[in-house]
């Protein structure tokens, strides 16, 4: 069988299995997260509604909003947006992939992709409230208002709701107006933790990035130069970025959030200099390849970043790892992932998977912008 006949298998196994599942399901299987984007049935939906919006299938994107559905019913219990173990009784409602924002945000685009305008503009009232929330939180990605930009700037590209350009512009001048001047000339964000996408000073980065790209708003003018600083200090002292090799391959806080991150920005700005890091990045991220299969912390995040590093580098074999590195994740068995979301489960394996076999050289679901 060739690669591209296995990963179209594994997609309509993926699909035929979610559809005889149901969120009491998650309840049962795995430990908390049951309805948040990271984790549980946001994760799927946002599987479901990007398999139907690529391949046209409105069956898909029915079964996208069955675990909507589910997924709100029950976001009022505990467990839905934490771990047992957890000490908060309840999670802020902004954060992006683990919070309620970004159910909103997936319910926002199911029901355009179904053409259901009331639900539509409820969904993006609730998820607008929960977007300014975030400014008074951390500016982080995937718990702040870094990560509430890139919602705004996904749903301003596929949406085109005129409201959220203020919503976006907002958000953006709050994170713009956070960061602080570092050692070596760098632009970073003081109350975020190091380099890294996830809870690091990229991230901040990304998400100002895209929404200049969905929006066509002027980047500060210190963005470009130090953007390619933080990427070269990372490549050239790879401790600076993460102390341990164990973790180089990670997107979250490893070296896979900077390949995507300097190959989106060399997408939008050019530049040998960001390239260059960004495939450095990358040689650090295939050097120390973790066992783990998911998006966050396992082999699903590098081939995201190296399919976004194809669409920018057509010399590099970087398409050929990232479907090499897809068809590795499959030998995790359902039954042994934790969880069922995009980002520490199993819903980003057919979105990649979808990618490689549809052309797509995409980055990372949610974080980065459709281009279909």
């Amino acid at each position: 069988m060739q690669a591209e006949d296995v990963l179209s298998a594994y997609i309509e196994d993926y699909f035929e299995a979610v559809a005889s599942l149901s969120y009491s399901d998650l309840e049962r299987r795995q430990q908390g997260f049951h309805a948040s984007l990271a984790y549980g049935a946001a994760g799927i939906a946002f599987a479901c509604w990007y398999a139907g919006r690529v391949l046209g299938d409105p069956g898909l994107l029915d079964e996208a909003e069955r675990w909507m559905r589910s997924a709100a019913g029950r976001q009022r219990r505990r467990l839905a947006f934490l771990v047992p173990q957890a000490k908060l009784r309840q999670r802020p409602s902004s954060q992006f992939l683990f919070g309620r924002a970004g159910l909103s945000f997936v319910q926002v685009l199911v029901a355009h992709s179904r053409r259901d305008r009331r639900a539509q503009t409820s969904a993006l009232s609730r998820f607008a409230e929960l977007a300014r929330l975030s400014k008074g939180g951390s500016p982080e990605l995937y718990n702040g208002t870094g990560g509430c930009l890139i919602g705004v700037a996904f749903l301003f590209r596929e949406v085109r709701e005129p409201r959220l350009r203020n919503l976006g512009d907002e958000l953006a001048a709050n994170l713009i107006s956070r960061a602080a001047q570092a050692e070596e000339g760098l632009i970073l964000w003081p109350e975020l933790r190091g380099l890294g996408a996830s809870h690091g000073s990229a991230g901040a980065y990304l998400s100002l990035l895209l929404w200049a790209v969905a929006s066509g708003s002027a980047l500060p003018e210190w963005f470009a130069s130090s953007l390619e600083s933080l990427l070269a200090a990372a490549v050239r002292n790879p401790q600076k970025l993460c102390p341990s090799e164990a973790f180089h391959s990670c997107l979250c806080n490893g070296f896979s959030g900077l390949v995507y991150l300097g190959a989106k920005a060399c997408q939008v700005l050019g530049g040998e200099g960001l390239l260059g890091a960004a495939a450095a990045a990358a040689r650090y991220a295939l050097e120390n390849l973790t066992d783990q299969p998911d998006l966050c912390c396992g082999r699903a995040g590098v081939a995201f970043s190296c399919l976004a590093l194809a669409r920018v580098d057509s010399r590099g074999a970087w398409r050929q790892h990232a479907q090499k590195l897809a068809l590795s994740t499959l030998l995790c068995e359902r039954e042994e992932w934790t969880y069922a979301g995009l980002y520490g489960g199993e819903a980003a394996i057919p979105c990649l998977a979808l990618n490689l076999t549809t052309g797509i050289d995409g980055g990372p679901p949610c974080l980065d912008l459709l281009d279909l």
